[in-house]
């Protein structure tokens, strides 16, 4: 049994159906903008933002990664982002 198998098995990531496009999508871009502050970060040499910066970045990804399969992590993450898109819509920023 793999990890994520494992993860699912225990109750820590859950079924997640609100996983469009638009969410996955803010996570990965979240990802990025986090990399590129780390990147600036790192060339002023601010060692423990970098670090700090660069583990949100890999958070958003691995976060966007287990959407893409169908599960969120969390309790109350499932609810939180099946509103994301309906939030988005009424503040009128673009949902992909």
């Amino acid at each position: 049994m793999s990890e994520f198998e494992r993860c699912i098995k225990r109750g820590s990531l859950k079924p997640f159906t609100g996983a469009g496009i638009d969410v996955v999508s803010r996570e990965l871009s979240a990802a990025q903008a986090d990399l590129a502050d780390a990147e600036k970060l790192l060339e002023l040499g601010m060692d423990k933002r970098t670090t700090i910066t660069a583990y949100y970045a890999m958070f958003h990804a691995a976060r966007a990664a287990v959407m893409m399969r169908g599960y969120c992590g969390g309790e109350g993450m499932s609810a939180r982002y099946e509103r994301l898109p309906a939030m988005l819509r009424r503040s009128g920023q673009a949902v992909l």
